[in-house]
């Protein structure tokens, strides 16, 4: 496999659940080129904790969704097992979805970090071994900080028998504050800066919940797209490319029954998210789901829609506006959003590095 991209390029982090599986499909297939996604596969902590979505899914019947909803584009792929009994006559679950994935066609590169267990690792390494396309490495806030990290890198990479060059590195900062970060720092405290096959800086400032936001509408900075934007012009040793999590906290809160989530709308700006946030949905003469429309006339209005013909997103929006489509639901509108803030952020990378397209639609 030959993989490699620039800080031009784009790494977004989703979760592998309907709402971005259908905004990363409803992508243009320019906009697809110009990203490497970092999917992650949200699994259950235990037997007793099975997922929201129904049944387990086996690891061939995720590859066969990957392959029908991103197909055989490159992609990062994270799969978060932490009890392999889930997954029974299996050697283990990462082994079974490469092999899979390996069927189809898919170009996918395994995610491990420097604290996933022994059996994960080398599910991970024999992985690499058979399919010679390398690993992504994710690296944590709090790993990034320890003393030690260079002898931590080096007993990881000798555990996956891989060199640097062979590696794609990851900084997922998670959650990302006011200022942002500091990319000297992140670079000073990196070994093997200019090996790494791709280096990325990622985290989000999207907040948990829209608790606490008032009805209408809402700005909420993108501190993480600052803080990047802003730093690229120093003298970096290497230029990180940009990730985030799109218009999502990195840790969902975890679904309770009988929760009463807003009608809301998340829309990328070129500094801040546009929250219009209606009443909830099952509060008594809210309005429920026919919130939305209104919603979205109000936000139509506004000058920072990019108009009907940027993303699938914003076809969405133009949609329900007019009545063409129904009201939608909180998952409707979550892919929605992603979907326009991936294309947003590839125009927006667009403006600031491609002067043969100069980021138009």
């Amino acid at each position: 496999m030959s993989i490699g991209f620039d800080h031009q390029h784009y790494v977004p982090i989703l979760r592998w659940k309907g709402g971005e599986i259908g905004a990363i499909r409803d992508m243009s297939k320019i906009d697809q080129l110009r990203i490497t996604p970092l999917f992650e596969l949200p699994a259950p902590k235990s037997a007793g904790d099975p997922p929201r979505d129904g049944k387990q899914k086996t690891m061939i019947e995720v590859a066969a969704e990957v392959a029908s909803n991103w197909g055989g584009g490159y992609a990062f792929f994270d799969l978060r097992v932490r009890d392999v009994a889930l997954f029974p006559n299996v050697a283990h679950p990462v082994e079974e979805f490469f092999s899979a994935a390996r069927e189809y066609g898919l170009r996918l590169i395994p995610v491990t970090g420097l604290g996933r267990n022994s059996s994960f690792q080398e599910a991970v390494r024999n992985v690499v071994a058979t399919d010679s396309h390398g690993v992504c490495v994710r690296l944590l806030r709090e790993e990034l900080a320890s003393s030690n990290l260079q002898h931590l890198i080096d007993a990881h990479l000798m555990r996956l028998r891989v060199h640097p060059r062979e590696a794609d590195l990851v900084v997922d900062l998670e959650i990302v504050g006011e200022p942002g970060f500091n990319l000297v720092e992140i670079c000073a405290s990196l070994p093997y800066l200019a090996c790494w096959r791709t280096f990325t800086v990622a985290g989000s400032s999207f907040p948990q919940d829209l608790q606490g936001m008032e009805e209408g509408s809402n700005y909420v900075p993108r501190w993480e797209w600052r803080a990047w934007k802003n730093q690229i012009c120093q003298a970096l040793p290497r230029i990180p490319t940009f990730g985030d999590y799109t218009i999502l906290h990195p840790f969902l809160s975890e679904w309770i029954p009988g929760m009463n989530p807003s009608a809301s709308i998340r829309f990328t700006t070129d500094e801040q998210w546009l929250v219009m946030r209606g009443r909830g949905i099952h509060t008594e003469n809210s309005g429920g789901h026919q919130q939305y429309p209104a919603l979205a006339q109000l936000l139509c209005a506004r000058s920072e829609y990019c108009g009907q013909h940027f993303s699938a997103g914003d076809k969405y929006l133009h949609d329900v506006r007019i009545g063409r489509k129904h009201t939608g639901n909180p998952a409707t509108w979550l892919r929605a959003g992603v979907n326009h803030h991936l294309a947003f952020v590839v125009v927006q990378l667009a403006n600031l590095f491609d002067s043969s397209t100069g980021g138009t639609r």
